[in-house]
């Protein structure tokens, strides 16, 4: 055979043209098994592939979330369930069951119920219902079916009483107060809320306790005050409360008065005030004027003052007090005694408390009296120590005690007598010391 072509490939092709290669019959089945996986991963519409099989079990699962949305499965529908089978599947009446065996598989049931209920909350469980198929004996079926039912009445009894013991446990105290702070003298009232408490112990802070609900107290003095409640239940368990009182000190109003007695008209009339504590002050003349001044002066048109005159204090708090002062010109009974409510003691040495009643001097404490025959001064400091006696009406005290002045304070005094018309007097009441 002579070859008259250009190359090699036209030598081959006129050389085989006529020859055909058939595979083995394994090599076939391998190479259609790869081009099945290679269709199966490739969208081709015309064979089934790995698009339409995701498209398909899509579908399949919003189905399934649909239906099991909307038939939710609950205890009592399985109760209702099995009690509608049981009438349907067993006309004939249900057979005694053997006591002692309910009892214990019902103790079973209970001992496992507590079990589960000590390390969760109460959940009844109905897994072992659904796993429950009838047999074919009638009454084995009806056995089953009132033990089931038996187990469910218990251990929904027993979550009820672990539901009321909880209740009964519950220990909750709360301390209520009508006030929080407020000025001397402040009134407030203590009521508790408790619950499951069997006793409890209430401290106001100012030496006052109760076992009561409820109490109310004074607190007369200034300060900040802690108040506490403590609760104790059955099974000796305390809680305590704390809360504070904040108590402000209320100014006590000291003025004295200093006019003319022989003044008849257009009197003018000094008013001293030796208040402590205050910020803001009213005067009330009682003539229907009034003066915002600490120390103001006033004239008086007619020495007949229809009403008294006022002194009102208020501090920074607003903590407010008042007193009512005698008018200077008011004619005095044929019998009396008054004592100031403050002085302002000299600091340059004792003069053993002689005054002049005619000088009207502030720095000795005596009392402006009329027809006393008999009398008695004692003053003393808030702990008790006599500092000054006198039996002398014309002798007060100087603010001295053993030749040295006595601080800024309040001491108290305490007065006893006889009137010319032999009617007796004894007076106490305090004086506040005030260093210049």
């Amino acid at each position: 055979m002579r070859f008259s072509g250009d190359s090699i490939e036209e030598l081959f092709k006129s050389s085989f043209q006529d020859y055909r290669i058939t595979p083995e019959p394994a090599v076939w089945t391998k190479l259609e098994k790869q081009l099945a996986v290679k269709n199966f991963f490739r969208f081709r519409a015309e064979h089934f592939n790995i698009y339409y099989l995701s498209t398909i079990l899509s579908i399949v699962s919003i189905l399934s979330v649909f239906l099991f949305s909307s038939h939710p499965t609950t205890s009592t529908g399985l109760i209702e369930k099995l009690t509608s089978e049981k009438i349907l599947q067993h006309e004939k009446p249900v057979t005694q069951i053997h006591s002692e065996d309910l009892i214990a598989k019902k103790d079973s049931t209970i001992t496992n119920t507590n079990r589960a209920l000590k390390k969760s909350s109460p959940v009844v469980s109905f897994e072992k219902i659904e796993s429950i198929t009838p047999t074919e004996n009638n009454d084995a079926n009806e056995m089953h079916y009132e033990t089931i039912l038996s187990k469910l009445h218990d251990t929904l009894t027993i979550t009820q009483k672990m539901n009321a013991q909880n209740e009964k446990n519950i220990f909750r105290v709360e301390l209520n107060l009508s006030k929080t702070e407020g000025c001397v003298p402040l009134t407030v009232d203590f009521w508790v809320i408790a619950e499951g408490a069997k006793r409890i112990e209430i401290n106001c802070g100012n030496g006052k306790t109760s076992q009561n609900n409820s109490v109310s107290t004074v607190y007369d003095k200034a300060g900040q005050y802690i108040v506490s409640i403590k609760a104790y239940n059955d099974l000796g368990k305390c809680k305590t409360t704390i809360d504070t009182i904040t108590v402000f000190e209320t100014p006590k109003p000291i003025a004295l008065v200093d006019a003319d007695e022989n003044c008849k008209q257009n009197c003018i009339v000094y008013f001293y005030n030796y208040t402590q504590g205050a910020t803001r002050y009213v005067w009330d003349f009682g003539d229907r004027n009034y003066s915002l001044l600490k120390d103001p002066v006033h004239i008086y048109t007619e020495t007949e003052i229809q009403n008294p005159i006022k002194l009102k204090v208020t501090s920074e708090k607003s903590c407010t007090d008042s007193i009512v002062i005698e008018s200077p010109f008011s004619t005095p009974s044929e019998n009396f005694i008054v004592f100031p409510t403050a002085f302002v003691p000299s600091e340059i040495g004792s003069n053993n408390g002689f005054y002049n009643l005619n000088s009207h001097s502030t720095d000795i404490f005596y009392p402006v009296s009329k027809g006393i025959v008999e009398y008695k001064l004692e003053v003393f400091s808030r702990t008790g120590v006599l500092l000054f006696q006198t039996t002398d009406i014309n002798q007060g005290w100087d603010g001295y005690y053993k030749y040295k002045l006595m601080p800024q304070n309040v001491y108290i005094w305490r007065a006893n007598g006889k009137f010319l018309n032999q009617e007796t007097f004894e007076l106490m009441g305090d004086i506040t010391l005030i260093r210049k």
